[in-house]
């Protein structure tokens, strides 16, 4: 590398390039615009050629520009793995952990495991962020993100996927839904328009397709009423409107029993549903020491029911 080009021109550039902007890239670099813009403009000087075209908005890099940004998000990860040597050398684990979550994911385990690690770990500080499956596949590929807790499997080769635990899932049936009445709901008796989907994206959509893939030989029916949601919370209500059967984590259970909908409420049958949640980085990222002991603190909160599947 250029004796001239230094890892702090670097960390700006990426930085812009995930910002889309000088003054966001700035202010999460913590410097002002004006030295953040004076050190890309020597970096540019340095290597001859324009990194970003300052005429769009948000700010976009050049071809070449996205190019060495690309070497440049290596050459950092890199240099982060020598301070990793360090510190794993010196016995010491400290630093920013920027953790993705999604707005599904159980509020019962994290809580308490950020606290019980930062307890024992208080030189790292740990950020939480709830994003879309989308964001966080983003802010990982960008290190924007250290690791994020998400269903699996997303499937992205990069990615490095630690089961944590399963979570079986319920169904939340319209009170006039023709199977209301049942105690007990069996995939044979569903059809595809029976359910709501949630996000693309989201597994629980595979889930879904594994419940009405027509083993069952029911026939098709005619859609008159399709939703694609985010959230679990969309998702309720919708069912509350008699709009369709919401497939939701159980642990949201004990939250509805305390409502006036709670005889929606219905288990399935073996084999029972359920998604699978997982703590996963990227193959190169660079606080792996972080990640395995805050990977352990999880399953350590975890109860034992739920590190297997259900049947």
């Amino acid at each position: 590398m250029n004796a001239n080009i230094t890892l702090q021109q670097l960390i700006y550039a990426v930085a812009v390039d995930g910002r889309g902007s000088f003054v966001d890239a700035a202010e999460e670099c913590k410097v002002s615009q004006p030295a953040l813009s004076m050190q890309i403009r020597k970096l540019e000087n340095t290597l001859g050629v324009a990194l970003f075209d300052r005429s769009r908005q948000p700010v976009q890099p050049t071809e070449i520009g996205r190019r060495v940004i690309a070497q440049a998000r290596l050459v950092l990860r890199e240099a982060g793995r020598v301070q990793e040597l360090i510190d794993l050398a010196q016995g010491e684990m400290k630093g920013e952990y920027r953790l993705g979550v999604l707005p599904s994911i159980a509020s019962w385990i994290l809580p308490g495991a950020v606290r019980e690690f930062t307890g024992r770990h208080p030189e790292v500080m740990i950020t939480v962020r709830e994003f879309s499956i989308e964001e966080i596949v983003e802010g990982l590929k960008r290190d924007r993100l250290d690791g994020a807790i998400v269903p699996l499997p997303l499937g992205v080769e990069t990615f490095v996927e630690r089961t944590l635990y399963h979570e079986p899932l319920i169904a939340y049936v319209p009170r006039r839904h023709r199977l209301y009445d049942y105690r007990r709901i069996e995939s044979g008796n569903l059809y595809r328009s029976d359910l709501l989907l949630p996000a693309k994206g989201d597994p629980l959509r595979g889930v879904i397709a594994e419940l009405v893939r027509n083993e069952n030989g029911l026939p098709e029916e005619r859609e008159s009423f399709r939703w694609e949601g985010g959230s679990f919370d969309s998702l309720r209500r919708l069912a509350e409107e008699g709009l369709g059967i919401a497939l939701l984590p159980k642990f949201l259970a004990d939250e509805i029993q305390g409502s006036g909908t709670a005889d929606m409420l219905r288990e399935f049958a073996a084999p029972i549903p359920h998604r699978t949640i997982g703590l996963i980085c990227t193959s190169s990222h660079t606080k792996g020491h972080i990640t395995d002991e805050f990977e352990a603190t999880l399953l350590s909160r975890i109860p034992p029911g739920l590190l297997e599947k259900p049947v």
